[in-house]
């Protein structure tokens, strides 16, 4: 089993890599919206807290170009919208896994704030 980016499957092994151990296991490319195809790269549904990574931000990637980061503010705003707290990090970079850059306790601290 693995996560699809794009035409790329990336294995579970590496999509979880850098959770720390004890933490509740995300579901991966989590759709979030009744209508849209929008998916969260990392979510925990039942707490309303999501991850995304933002690849590409050195490159000119989809994130940085004006038209995907429209997209991704429409995004964001209607999972805002919805009660959603989407926390943002950069991807790991080439060679580096996805989560390395991820800030757990920042995770940690939405994961056990309360549900309103």
């Amino acid at each position: 089993m693995g996560r699809r980016v794009s035409a790329v499957v990336i294995p579970d092994a590496v999509a979880f890599a850098g959770i720390p151990i004890g933490f509740p296991k995300p579901i991966l490319e989590f759709r979030f919206h009744p209508t849209r195809k929008w998916r969260f790269d990392y979510a925990w549904p039942n707490r309303k807290v999501a991850l995304e990574l933002e690849g590409g931000i050195w490159s000119r990637g989809r994130h940085t170009r004006p038209l995907g980061f429209l997209e991704d503010m429409e995004k964001y705003n209607e999972a805002a919208a919805m009660n959603w707290l989407v926390l943002r990090y950069q991807t790991g970079g080439k060679g580096m896994f996805p989560l390395t850059h991820v800030d757990w306790d920042q995770v940690a601290r939405a994961l056990l704030a309360p549900n309103e």
